[in-house]
């Protein structure tokens, strides 16, 4: 044997003992022998036995040390190597290593997620560590004219032991300290604020200033659908760059920023698109107590059954409008409430007294009510971008909006309405919280017809805008659309959001529900294999499309007991990767 080739199996037989000791540590989370790039592998070593023409062994019971030594012989036997062949085993035992070693960082971040079942964890591994994984085996990938994304690494490998625990590959280093900077922006805002007003921002005034800071100020967007598959806009460190993005990777910044800034959040995976799912109420120590006391404060008698008579005034929430509806009791009989709303709409009259002061619920059709009296709250509540909504007499109707700016010397609200109606956009600090009057009379009449002493009459009374969602665990939320600027979906968005994917209400609840964060890693390699496919690239679609079949393996088997036999072999090669990916 001459001496390259003697060196050459010394190399290859170092990489089949490196390979078995990975596929070990590999057998520990699920069954190695189901790893892509394990069944890449032994399908390499049938290909290279029959060039060398060799019989093919029973790789059932073999390890990869044991199916080399078939190949090219132990120390100091004679064997005769193909050259051509031993350089492409040292380059397929490379890339097997590599994978390995990428399936392991997989089982880790999969392991620490693994309580994430409950919306409301917060100790969990954060959601962009998958995505930062992903970046990582983008450059293996990555072509010269891949120049979109420069990676500035320094000489050391991309994967290895030292990423498989908590320590952060300089690549990933990068990307954290960027999305550190967006949390501590908006932390400097609120901070700004709170010295300013002395008022402790809300969870929902937390989150507004999250998407201003991303959206507004940081002009963070969505991609238009026929570049989502792009690079740049498909994974994190490109959406960083370029502040735009296909909803996944936006999905992901907006959840990782909002847990930095202690915001719960969890993905949401809906069909053909993702949300984020915001958790109120349980909310950091500090934040609880000032709530509880400001609760206490400003705490509203909703009423009883017994209150519900004829003439009483209330207020019915509707699902599809994501609006309450001044009404009146016209009369009780039993559990039957019949009502007549102010604005004389005849739908949606007849109410069920089980359903008084119960939380709007996203997943059903049911109408809601309680009494519309004085919702008072604190004026120290009324911050600029505090959400609020108006209660205009002529229209008969609320019409949300929110606060640019208080002068509490002249006792003036600024507003801006969602809708962007200029008109009546000065408030009277004097009538927040108060509850509407009703105007007497038939239709309301037309803006341009009243006098000026007429229009002088509509007193515009407003409150801070509350629209929890109701949840089986009796907490409450709401979804966030980061592709659409950060939009505060209404339960009337949300459910056409559904409805249009042809999902029926009865299975919004499921739709719906907190995924964990391997789902959302998931999702965002199905993209990155499209993505390939679109490209014609077809290594690079085998690459992401293993990478999914071994996540949604770990994902699969972390659900359940999995001890790894010590009598297994390592080597199954009783299924082809074409088999495994179907």
């Amino acid at each position: 044997m001459s001496l390259v080739a003697s060196k050459l199996c010394r190399q290859i037989r170092g990489k089949a003992k490196e390979i078995d000791r990975l596929l070990s540590m590999v057998d520990v989370h699920f069954p190695a022998q189901e790893c892509s790039s394990q069944l890449l592998f032994e399908e390499s070593l049938k290909k290279w036995t029959r060039r060398m023409g060799l019989e093919e062994p029973d790789s059932r019971n073999s390890s990869v040390s044991e199916s080399v030594l078939n190949l090219i012989g132990g120390e100091g036997e004679n064997a005769k190597l193909d050259l051509s062949v031993g350089f492409e085993m040292i380059r397929e035992m490379s890339r097997h290593t590599t994978g390995l070693q990428i399936v392991l960082e997989w089982s880790e971040l999969v392991k620490q997620s693994i309580s994430a079942d409950n919306v409301s964890d917060r100790d969990l591994i954060g959601i962009e560590r998958g995505a930062m994984l992903i970046d990582r085996v983008a450059t293996l990938v990555e072509s010269e004219e891949d120049d979109a994304i420069e990676d500035e690494i320094e000489e050391q490998p991309l994967f290895g032991p030292e990423y498989q625990t908590s320590a952060l590959h300089p690549m990933d280093m990068n990307t954290i300290e960027e999305l550190d900077e967006i949390a501590e922006a908006v932390h400097e805002k609120l901070s700004k604020n709170r010295d300013e007003t002395g008022h402790v921002p809300s969870e929902v005034e937390v989150l507004h200033e999250l998407n201003n800071t991303i959206f507004n100020n940081l002009g963070y967007q969505g991609a238009p659908p026929q570049e989502w598959f792009t690079n740049t806009n498909n994974r994190l460190k490109g959406v960083l760059k370029t502040r735009r993005g296909s909803p996944v990777p936006l999905c992901i910044i907006h959840a990782a920023v909002a847990e930095r800034v202690g915001l719960q959040v969890r993905g949401v995976k809906v069909p053909n698109y993702f949300l984020i799912r915001v958790s109120f109420g349980q909310s950091n120590e500090e934040i609880e107590v000032i709530q509880a006391v400001e609760t206490k404060e400003n705490q509203v008698d909703n009423g009883t059954a017994e209150d519900i008579k004829k003439g009483t005034i209330i207020e019915v929430y509707w699902n599809g409008d994501d609006k309450w509806y001044p009404a009146e009791v016209e009369a009780v009989d039993g559990d039957n409430v019949l009502v007549s709303y102010w604005d004389n709409d005849s739908r949606h009259r007849r109410l069920k007294m089980e359903n008084m002061n119960q939380l709007p619920d996203l997943h059903k059709d049911t109408l809601v009510f309680r009494l519309l009296v004085n919702r008072s709250a604190a004026e120290r509540e009324l911050t600029i971008g505090r959400r609020v909504e108006v209660f205009w007499t002529n229209d008969r109707t609320w019409y949300p909006g929110t606060v640019k700016w208080v002068d509490f010397d002249s006792g003036a609200v600024y507003v801006r309405y969602d809708d962007g109606d200029e008109r009546n956009t000065t408030l009277s600090i004097e009538n927040f919280g108060l509850a509407p009057a009703r105007k007497i009379g038939g239709e309301p009449p037309k803006e341009d017809l009243l006098t000026i002493e007429e229009k002088g009459e509509q007193k515009l009374v407003f409150r801070l805008f509350d629209r929890p969602f109701s949840d089986e665990s009796d907490s409450t939320s709401c979804f966030v659309d980061p592709y659409k600027g950060g939009k505060v979906l209404s339960h009337a968005d949300t459910s056409n959001l559904l409805r249009d994917n042809g999902i029926q209400a009865s299975k919004f609840r499921s739709h719906l529900a907190p995924v964990r964060h391997p789902v959302v890693w998931m999702a965002l390699l199905k993209h990155m294999s499209r993505m390939a496919a679109a490209a014609e690239r077809q290594d690079d679609k085998m690459l992401w499309s293993n990478q999914l079949a071994d996540l949604k393996k770990l994902e699969q088997h972390s659900k359940t007991e999995w001890t790894p036999s010590n009598d297994r072999p390592l080597v199954s090669g009783t299924e082809s990767s074409s088999d495994k990916e179907n």
